[in-house]
């Protein structure tokens, strides 16, 4: 039985979020890659491995697009927003789907009408509890395409998707 680590401390998480802040406000922020065991379960069962790996490289790849990564996995009520960014002034909220690359099914096809509404509801939310109503947003999928080792090796940006 493998051993969980510890939850962190209320001042360890803080630390870490002072050292994520300065390194955003000096310009230099690069995700971090999650540890591989954690006490939520992130170095869990390989179907989550393959989701942490697709995140990484879409956040990766959204930063290389000028894409300003503001946070990661964000827990608002009781759902979770992938990625939150800003592009060109406009809040972006962005669900992540991997997958395989098959012809008759995309990653993207597996946000369907009610993960669409509870992502719209998560998006409102997240604005109303950091005061931020005026501001323009919109919510995009990103797919990425896997090869046969569960690699990232492609990603499409579906933007404005719902």
């Amino acid at each position: 039985m493998a051993r969980k680590s510890p939850q962190p401390t209320p001042g360890q998480r803080a630390a870490a979020w002072v050292r994520t802040w300065f390194a955003r406000r000096q310009g230099q922020y690069a995700p971090q890659d999650p540890p591989t065991t954690d006490w939520r379960g992130r170095g869990g069962h390989e179907r989550h491995k393959k989701g942490w790996r697709a995140e990484r490289y879409a956040v990766r790849r959204l930063w290389a697009l000028g894409y300003h990564i503001l946070e990661r996995n964000v827990t608002v009520g009781r759902g979770e927003l992938d990625i939150i960014a800003e592009k060109d002034d406009v809040l972006v909220f962005i669900e992540v789907k991997s997958g395989h690359e098959r012809p008759d099914y995309a990653p993207a096809d597996r946000v369907d009408a009610s993960k669409r509404k509870q992502l719209t509801r998560l998006g409102n939310d997240y604005m109303n509890q950091r005061g931020l109503g005026d501001v323009s947003h919109r919510y995009d999928i990103v797919e990425v395409f896997l090869d046969q080792r569960d690699r990232p090796i492609r990603m499409e940006i579906h933007e404005a998707a719902i």
